[in-house]
């Protein structure tokens, strides 16, 4: 018998009643209580059954049921109780039902018993937090929030140790932007693996980096997209780019390059932009560029660059639509 029907029946007995009684209705199906009333035509009970029980409808007045805490109850109290009754009472052929009720009654209760906190703690898990970490814990870096996500600040960083431990922390969240600053010693080209960066900024410093045989296959960069490189000192050495395989925008300005090698730009088909501007250029290896295969935009304005040749530039470059050398 549906909650709905039960209601129903109440409200009639409070019409076909004129009698004032008290039933005491457990939250339990194995306490419902069972109250007689004489039928003024056949002289019989009536009876209807809540949980397991029968209790008389006659006997049920909106200001005399009795409750658990003998508080005074309502309609709306003896609805709600008649309700969480039938729900004990759904026959065992509605087990199913029954079943699936109490889980997500269950379910309810260890969500609303959930900080939320917590919830906002586990989705910045397993998503990437797109909030600033503790200064304390990134020191002697900073960040700053913006409306794009979090940007880091890095600046004179002595040693490539402290700043990998800082990376490896910064892993788990999403930023915006990395920028380096006052930086001047050698490292290597995973330093940025695990960097969840769409721009990564070299200011001011002397960056080096040379390949370990020790660098592993898998510690590549894929979220970081734009490489800014502003007023330093560049030197890829016998490394690549292609360790950042998600690269699309690669940018030298006001800085210095002593040669630009073919082995930087192996393997970036996905790059899109290439721009080195104001730039002291020592030099171009022949096919510096070739392995620029999917490029659309070349810009190699250099204070000494005085004459350039094709074999600079990928032998097909089907997609390459500017070229300028001012």
């Amino acid at each position: 018998m549906t909650a709905l029907r039960l209601e129903q029946i109440f409200k009639a007995s409070l019409r076909l009643s004129g009698d004032r009684g008290t039933a005491a209705l457990s939250p339990y199906p194995a306490q419902a209580a069972a109250v007689p009333h004489k039928d003024n035509r056949n002289n019989t009970p009536d009876f209807v059954h809540v949980g397991r029980g029968p209790t008389h409808i006659g006997a049920l007045s909106p200001t005399h049921i009795s409750t658990p805490g003998d508080k005074k109850a309502t309609p709306q109290s003896f609805s709600r109780l008649i309700r969480r009754e039938a729900l004990c009472s759904v026959p065992a052929s509605d087990k199913p039902q029954r079943d699936a009720a109490m889980a997500a009654s269950l379910l309810r209760s260890l969500l609303s018993a959930v900080p939320l906190a917590l919830l906002i703690a586990m989705c910045q898990s397993a998503q990437g937090s797109r909030y600033c970490p503790s200064k304390e814990i990134i020191y002697p870096c900073g960040c700053t929030q913006t409306r794009l996500g979090p940007r880091v600040l890095c600046t004179a960083v002595n040693n490539e140790q402290t700043l990998r431990t800082v990376l490896a922390y910064l892993s788990s969240y999403k930023l915006n932007a990395f920028t380096l600053r006052h930086i001047n010693f050698t490292t290597t080209p995973d330093l940025f693996s695990g960097l969840r960066a769409v721009t990564v900024k070299i200011q001011d410093s002397v960056f080096r980096m040379h390949n370990s045989n020790s660098l592993r296959p898998f510690a590549v960069a894929g979220d970081v997209q734009d490489l800014d490189v502003r007023e330093s000192f560049l030197d890829l050495g016998n490394s690549n780019l292609a360790v950042m395989h998600g690269l699309k925008y690669v940018t030298v300005r006001a800085s210095s390059i002593g040669l630009l090698q073919k082995r930087w730009f192996d393997g970036m088909e996905g790059l899109n932009k290439l721009t080195i501007e104001s730039t002291r250029l020592g030099g171009l290896e022949d096919n510096a560029l070739a392995g620029l295969t999917e490029v659309e935009d070349i810009s190699l304005v250099a204070d000494t660059l005085e004459h350039l040749r094709r074999s600079y530039f990928p032998e097909h470059a089907t997609r390459l639509t500017r070229l300028d050398f001012r």
